[in-house]
């Protein structure tokens, strides 16, 4: 018997749509899934075409090819960026000031209404003259617009040290300053005294700037009675813009403590020895302590100075002979040879201790031994004790030494023998064999009233090479003269090898010191003065060079750290790479720098290599120039500090970004070393 499923047409007609509803459901539910959801089932009823499957399968087949692809990064928008000024709102004290930034190259860019030109890298600068008062300047580019406020106020003086109330020490030295314009003349009463001030040595930073440090010292009176005060300072500063005065507060002298004093040095007036007393012994601690004329106000370095080895003892003065400089106040003690020594600084620590004790009354000097040792002449000598020293090139010309207007350039070097001076030296035994010796001829003793005098004759007039002096592991004064460099002729672009040779190359500033801001955020002077740096090492090693580098990172290495490589590595020649900076934005060219009298030869052949190869524009900026720079103030090589362009000149500036210029550049200093190295 069969078993009747439906009764009827009607019933057979809805069985029927229920199933194709589920068949179509299971078909849109399956190609919902396997479309990840891209799209969506309108209804359970809804119908699929033939077109739609093949719109749902290229659906399928491009987010299978997207999928593999590199995903797009946007490109930053570039906005305005301006690096100078620093901040919206500044006060400067020079009637002109460049605005420099960065922008989108080929949109416009306005500076109060004027449109300012970007270069191809999207820098531009504005050189603007300021009124006294507030100057007010809207940048615009694109949808930005800045503000900023720049405020000049002319000073005639700026600032004076000391300022308010001070105690000092009876019959003690006591040096004032004034920060005013450049062109002044300065001059300072005070207890009867008039003196006038001389102007400090421009640093690295502000020799653009228009104000300059004066300093002068007064010797306080000798005050046998209870502390008393003496009245204030006054300052007077006359200059093209007009005269300017300031007063500090009162100076109170302290009572006089004549045992400080007690016994005296037996030196009698008009020597070059000083009375400062039997009871207090300096003693240098650091590796070399620079010393200066125990008559400046300052710390004014001179070539005709010398740096004294770790161990010297003297007697010293009780109190020290301080003034202020950047914020902070610098210590000087008296010696009774004639100089003065930092207690301590920021460069070197520490430099001397002060002791109570007694010192002989003479010292005897023999000498212990004289050899060539690989690149050095050397001289030892046994004392009875580490008395100082002096050390004079002569006789040397230099173009004004006079305490307003310091220059210790030499047109050349003149002096054929140099002078070491043994102080307190009774006698001095120093019978030399200078036979084949590449440095000296002959030498001479002269027996002092107070000391004794060797005399060091040079075979070629002005040519040393560079000197040391320190105490060795017996206890022995030892002097080491830097030998002639001798180069060898080879195939290659200079036309010798410098195998043999040591050059150490610094490269300046690093780390937190940036040095001069460039145009482009974070590519400033130390970064180019690295890169530089490195292309140099590279070229000079590839000449057989063997290449000390201050650093090779950007990091941070201390003046001090710095001179201890250069010492360490006891180079034939040092060269220190900078760039220079200036307020006005056209300034630019190639300069090298010196200070030893026989650096001079050294700082020139380097000047006129680059100089003839024309990577920079000779101009008002291009010269070889003497300076106080510590880096030059070494002795014991050659040393040359050059300044490789402006960072504040477009031009010179996107050229150091490139690596043919650093090429060309390093291959011009090179070119230069090889030609004083062919000079001797």
């Amino acid at each position: 018997m069969k078993m009747k499923l439906f009764s009827s047409k009607k019933q057979i007609i809805i069985v029927c749509s229920i199933i194709v509803s589920v068949i179509a459901v299971g078909v849109l539910l399956t190609l919902f899934l396997l479309n990840g959801q891209k799209q969506p089932v309108s209804s359970p009823s809804s119908t699929i075409s033939s077109s739609s499957e093949e719109i749902l399968s290229e659906d399928l087949s491009s987010e299978e090819t997207s999928s593999e692809e590199e995903p797009q990064i946007a490109v930053p928008e570039i906005k305005l960026s301006v690096t100078a000024p620093v901040s919206s709102d500044i006060t400067v004290n020079v009637p002109y000031y460049t605005i420099k930034g960065s922008g989108e190259k080929g949109k416009p860019l306005l500076i109060n209404g004027t449109e300012i030109a970007l270069d191809d890298t999207g820098l531009f600068f504005f050189d603007v003259s300021l009124a006294e008062g507030e100057n007010t300047f809207s940048i615009s580019h694109k949808d930005q617009t800045l503000t900023y406020k720049i405020r000049y106020k002319k000073i005639i003086i700026k600032e004076i040290y000391p300022s308010s109330k001070i105690t000092v020490e009876s019959a003690s030295d006591l040096t004032v300053s004034a920060t005013a314009l450049k062109d002044s003349t300065v001059t300072a009463s005070f207890n009867g005294q008039s003196i006038n001030l001389y102007k400090a040595d421009d640093d690295e930073n502000s020799s653009s700037g228009e104000y300059a440090v004066f300093y002068g010292s007064f010797k306080m009176p000798v005050n046998t009675g209870s502390a008393k005060s003496y009245g204030k300072i006054s300052f007077t500063a006359s200059s093209s813009s007009g005269n300017g005065y300031a007063s500090s507060g009162a100076v109170t002298v302290k009572t006089f403590d004549a045992s400080k004093y007690d016994g005296g040095n037996g030196y009698p007036a008009g020597s070059k020895y000083l009375n400062v007393g039997t009871t207090y012994i300096a003693e240098v601690v650091c590796s070399q302590a620079e010393t200066f004329n125990a008559s400046d106000a300052t710390d004014l370095s001179r070539p005709t100075n010398n740096y004294l080895p770790k161990g010297t003892v003297d007697y010293c003065s009780p109190y020290t002979k301080s003034f202020r400089y950047s914020g902070n106040t610098i210590e000087l003690y008296t010696l009774r040879y004639g100089k003065q020594l930092y207690k301590q600084t920021e460069n070197t620590g520490t430099n001397i201790q002060i002791y109570e004790g007694v010192l002989p009354e003479n010292n005897n000097v023999r000498i212990a031994a004289q050899e060539i040792a690989g690149r050095h002449t050397v001289l030892a000598f046994d004392v009875d004790w580490k008395a100082p020293f002096t050390l004079e090139y002569l006789p040397q010309a230099y173009k004004n030494t006079s305490s307003s207007g310091r220059d210790y350039a030499v047109t050349e070097a003149t002096f054929s023998y140099i002078d070491i001076t043994f102080a307190y030296a009774a006698s001095l035994d120093a019978l030399l064999d200078w036979t084949d010796n590449p440095i000296f001829s002959h030498s001479e003793v002269f027996q002092n009233e107070y000391d004794c005098t060797l005399r060091l004759y040079l075979k070629n007039t002005g040519k040393l090479y560079g000197w040391n002096a320190e105490y060795n592991e017996q206890g022995q004064l030892e002097f080491r003269f830097l030998n002639p460099v001798e180069l060898k002729t080879a195939e290659n672009e200079f036309g010798y090898s410098l195998e043999g040779v040591t050059v150490v190359v610094d490269a300046g500033h690093g780390g937190k010191d940036c040095g001069a801001t460039g145009f482009l955020n974070g590519t400033h002077e130390a970064q180019l003065n690295l890169s530089l740096a490195k292309e140099l090492e590279k070229q000079l090693k590839e000449l057989g060079a063997t290449v000390v580098m201050t650093r090779t990172e950007d990091t941070y290495v201390s003046a001090a750290d710095r001179i201890n490589k250069i010492k360490d590595a006891k180079p034939d020649f040092m060269i220190s790479v900078h760039r220079n900076s200036a307020s006005n934005s056209k300034a630019s060219g190639f300069s090298t720098y010196y200070f030893n009298p026989f650096s001079a030869s050294a700082a020139n052949a380097v000047f006129e290599a680059t100089d003839q190869k024309g990577l920079y524009k000779h101009t008002a900026w291009s010269f070889v120039r003497w300076h106080v720079f510590f880096l030059c103030r070494v002795t014991d090589c050659p040393t040359v500090l050059t300044e490789n362009g402006f960072v504040s000149n477009r031009d010179e500036y996107n050229a150091m970004l490139g690596e043919e210029q650093h090429q060309k550049c390093a291959s011009a200093l090179i070119e230069g070393m090889i030609k004083y190295f062919n000079s001797n």
